[in-house]
């Protein structure tokens, strides 16, 4: 079978006309000059041309109450209502009591719309065979059943599917699935003596794979009469170059080439679609002029303030009669992350409870890094903590003395932080010293690391993700006992820098809305209501897109229920300011209406 394919997108659409319809051999039909056709060979071998396989589905809600749906997905399915009390043919999307989905369902002229056995049933054709049918059906009172029955062309049943028993206003969907495409239309109604509303119908087949969508080009010979002949189709090839740049690369970053294999008479134009637009973008068309057979159009980098690393970005050409090309770019990454430091509390009173340790010198403030030199650097000072002699072993009379140490240090109110970083040392070198971190306020501990050098020593932690009240402690993790009546070691530990950090991936300014005044209706002298757009710079201008929801109504007609004029979608935060204001203008409406909200 060869249709006409009017709208020259490859695809058999309702309503394109079949030309010629036959059995194998050699024919010759009347096409128009140029006109694209499609042929389709149900046989299976290599020169298939169109796709055999359908799917879709039909809902009622989607047609205004009253439409007849015998045609709307034709060529491929046709409804139709048969049966004993069937005045014609027609089936209606029809609003109804109850309905599987929405308010309609399908209907016929018989009895409300409802389906039974003898007097009404929904039949439903298909073109090509399918395996597999679904419909909804909807009891109308407290006790009914439905079928849903599937034959084959010769009009053997094939499979017949029966709901449980209704009660009123419930939905079962019925569906029935074959192993291959072998229905060709299927009766659906209420049983004998039962009635049920219908809605819903869903059908697909097997996709086999060998279906391959090719054109026909005739044409444009002036003769009237013209041999069918199959070719495949023009196709369009993307190269671009260079294959890689850098976010920054700007304007013109890459240069792409379209080129085309049809016939380069006419001028075609091309379509244009970049994967993400936020890395790469291009223009939406461009056009290959007549005697052309390629050309050329800009990509730009777009740079984007995000940490994500290097971004494949894929190019899509399309235009009518010719396969689509694709081409990809890679958008390498030129941010750096930035870190928001996070330091002791310097109120907290670093003694954990029964354990004894002193501050011999230097502050918890100590702790901090010089933050004005890049990367930031230890201050000068430096946190001192030392060891106190505590009993370890013996008795009152004589006891066996040894040295310990735990400083507890408060940070509060974390916000996911990612990694940790300590500069300390033990000069004496007779202890280690742990350092670890609580999240349940010192009830357990996990180990960051091990002072055990008298050089400076960094510990750095990273993959870490933090937040609420911690707890970090210093450790000492010998407390072994002295030799004998003599005094015990103490030793000391030198703690520069101590706190975590958060590493920013996202480089972008952020931007705050909130909702500032309230908008109030009146004849005369309405009171607008206003959002206001705050950022924490104020150099250059600043365009901000947004959304709008609610319960009020956007529009421009104050006869209608339009609570408040459109809004556009955009405000602009001019150079020099850090904030503007967005004002919402309400509609003296005459509905008798609630307060409704702008969101």
């Amino acid at each position: 079978t060869v249709f006409v394919d009017a709208d020259e997108d490859g695809i058999l659409d309702g309503g394109e006309m079949s030309v010629v319809s036959a059995a194998d051999g050699t024919y010759q039909f009347h096409v128009a000059p140029g006109s694209y056709l499609v042929r389709l060979e149900p046989g299976g071998n290599q020169q298939q041309t169109f796709p055999t396989n359908i799917s879709g589905s039909l809902e009622p809600d989607n047609f205004a109450n009253g439409t007849v749906l015998n045609s709307v997905l034709a060529p491929d399915v046709t409804l139709t209502a048969v049966g004993n009390s069937i005045a014609n043919a027609n089936v209606y999307a029809q609003t109804e009591t109850y309905s599987s989905t929405g308010a309609n369902v399908f209907a016929s002229t018989w009895n409300t719309g409802l389906w039974n056995t003898v007097d009404a049933e929904l039949r439903i054709d298909f073109a090509s065979d399918v395996n597999s049918v679904s419909v909804d059906a909807i009891s109308d009172d407290s006790s009914d059943y439905a079928h849903l029955r599937a034959y084959d062309s010769a009009g053997n049943l094939l499979q017949e599917y029966v709901t449980g028993n209704l009660g009123t206003g419930v939905a079962e969907t019925m569906t029935i699935t074959r192993a291959s495409n072998e229905i060709s239309y299927v009766l659906a109604s209420g049983r004998t003596g039962q009635f049920t509303w219908l809605d819903n119908l869903g059908y697909s087949s097997i996709d086999d794979g060998s279906n391959v969508p090719l054109r026909v080009n005739v044409g444009p010979e002036t003769s009237p009469n013209n041999d069918f002949g199959v070719t495949s189709d023009a196709v369009l090839d993307l190269a671009i170059n260079p294959g890689s740049f850098e976010e920054s690369a700007g304007s013109g970053a890459a240069l792409a080439t379209v080129t085309r294999s049809s016939d380069t008479t006419d001028a075609l134009t091309v379509t244009i679609v970049s994967s993400d637009t936020s890395e790469a973008g291009a223009a939406s068309q461009i056009t290959i002029a007549a005697g052309d057979a390629q050309a050329t159009f800009p990509i730009d980098a777009v740079d984007d303030l995000l940490l994500d690393g290097t971004q494949t970005v894929t190019f899509t050409v399309s235009a009518a009669g010719h396969a689509e090309g694709t081409a990809t770019v890679d958008v390498t990454d030129n941010d750096q992350p930035i870190f928001d430091y996070f330091y002791a509390d310097t109120s907290f009173d670093g003694f954990a409870g029964g354990q004894p340790g002193v501050i011999a010198g230097g502050s918890i403030g100590a702790t901090h890094l010089d933050e004005s030199s890049t990367p930031p650097q230890p201050t000068a000072d430096e946190l001192v903590l030392e060891e106190q002699e505590v009993q370890v072993a013996g008795n009152t009379k004589k006891p066996k003395m040894g040295s310990a140490l735990e400083y507890h240090f408060s940070f509060p109110n974390l916000d996911n932080v990612s990694s940790f970083h300590a500069i300390a040392s033990r000069p004496a070198g007779d202890d280690d010293f742990r350092i670890e971190y609580s999240t349940d306020a010192g009830a357990s501990w996990t180990l960051l690391g091990t002072i055990n050098q008298a050089s400076d020593q960094s510990i750095d932690v990273d993959g870490l993700s933090l937040s609420g009240d911690l707890l970090v402690r210093i450790l000492d993790t010998d407390r072994s006992p002295s030799n004998g009546n003599s005094a015990p070691l103490l030793d000391s530990v030198f703690v520069k820098a101590l706190h975590f950090e958060q590493a920013i991936y996202d480089l972008r300014e952020p931007v705050t809305v909130t909702a500032t005044a309230n908008a109030q209706e009146h004849p005369t002298a309405p009171t607008n209501g206003a959002f206001t757009f705050s950022r924490n710079s104020s150099q250059g201008d600043l365009t901000v897109y947004y959304t709008v929801n609610g319960s009020a109504t956007p529009g421009q007609d104050p006869d209608t229920d339009d609570d408040y004029v459109t809004l556009s979608g955009s405000v602009v935060i001019p150079d020099g300011a850090t904030d503007t204001v967005l004002d919402v203008v309400p509609l003296n409406n005459n509905l008798g209406e609630q307060t409704e909200t702008v969101i």
